[in-house]
């Protein structure tokens, strides 16, 4: 699905030709924002459960992933010292997107280039790819504390 979402995101950016209305830039950095937010989805689903069958618990973990507890675990990430510079960067990728979705979708005054929205849509593939290319351990327990909730 993210991979769709992010074809998609690039479209609208490209939508009219010279210069795009606001309002597509806007829905491109909205709509990548979810092919991260998928993707991320995706990869505990597969990383918990593995491939997509049984369909049941895949689903339950692909569904559990949270917003704003994606955000926190993220923000974490640095301090926590278990993780890699390339699981940090990602992180930083998401939350700064995520800020920008709802700038996007709530701010009628936002305002992006198309310069800015096509390096957004990159960062969103550069954080896929970084996360994918975590070694085995890594994804596991990046995965378990997307979806895991951790009592203090």
């Amino acid at each position: 699905m993210y991979a769709e979402l992010l074809q998609i995101a690039l479209e609208l950016t490209n939508r009219e030709a010279g210069r795009p209305r606001y309002v597509s830039r806007s829905r491109a950095v909205s709509t990548a924002y979810y092919a991260l937010f998928h993707a991320l989805a995706e990869f505990c689903a597969r990383q918990l459960v593995g491939a997509w069958r049984p369909w049941k618990p895949f689903r339950h973990v692909y569904r559990s992933l949270d917003h704003a507890s994606a955000r926190k675990v993220f923000g974490d990430l640095r301090r926590s010292g278990e993780f890699s510079d390339d699981a940090v960067v990602a992180g930083e990728i998401f939350r700064q997107l995520q800020e920008l979705r709802h700038a996007a979708d709530y701010d009628p005054g936002y305002r992006v280039s198309r310069n800015e929205t096509l390096r957004l849509i990159e960062g969103v593939r550069q954080a896929i790819g970084l996360i994918n290319g975590l070694d085995a351990d890594e994804r596991k327990l990046l995965a378990a504390r997307l979806i895991g909730r951790t009592r203090p």
